[in-house]
């Protein structure tokens, strides 16, 4: 009896420990772009580790804030983070329209202004495709993980 307890407890350690319950690792932090938080984005953590392939973990960033649950957070080991913020850059120029429009006044076909503005991501390329930024992230419940990007 004494020896099947001692089984159930290293069994209930391992599984709380994380060798079994499948969870993730919960991440939040703060994301900043030359100083000022990103209003509106997506952080991605994305496996670095063979055995990881394809695994990946991510969150909407709103407010400069981001969080990803236990649930469907990364499990502990490297990942490369990508960021990216999609803004309203510039209003679109008459050959951009002339593609979209098919030469028409947008006004004909009800479009709205704001519609027709070129939205592009202002993080740069070396923090989301070529991003070289990279995390190790613990075995342990909860990690926070802030980024600033010069």
């Amino acid at each position: 009896m004494q020896n099947r307890r001692s089984l159930i407890g290293a069994l209930f350690l391992m599984a709380t420990a994380g060798c079994g319950g499948g969870d993730g690792v919960a991440l939040s932090g703060a994301v900043t772009f030359q100083g000022q938080p990103v209003e509106d984005g997506m952080i991605q953590f994305i496996s670095n580790d063979a055995a990881g392939e394809g695994r990946s973990a991510g969150a909407p960033i709103v407010a400069g804030k981001y969080a990803i649950a236990r649930n469907g957070g990364p499990p502990p080991g490297s990942y490369r983070v990508e960021v990216t913020s999609y803004q309203e850059v510039r209003p679109q120029s008459a050959e951009e329209l002339g593609g979209t429009m098919f030469g028409r006044d947008p006004s004909e076909l009800g479009i709205a202004p704001e519609a027709l503005m070129v939205r592009e991501n202002v993080i740069p390329e070396s923090y989301n495709t070529n991003s070289k930024l990279t995390v190790t992230i613990p075995s342990q419940r909860n990690f926070q993980y802030d980024v600033e990007i010069p």
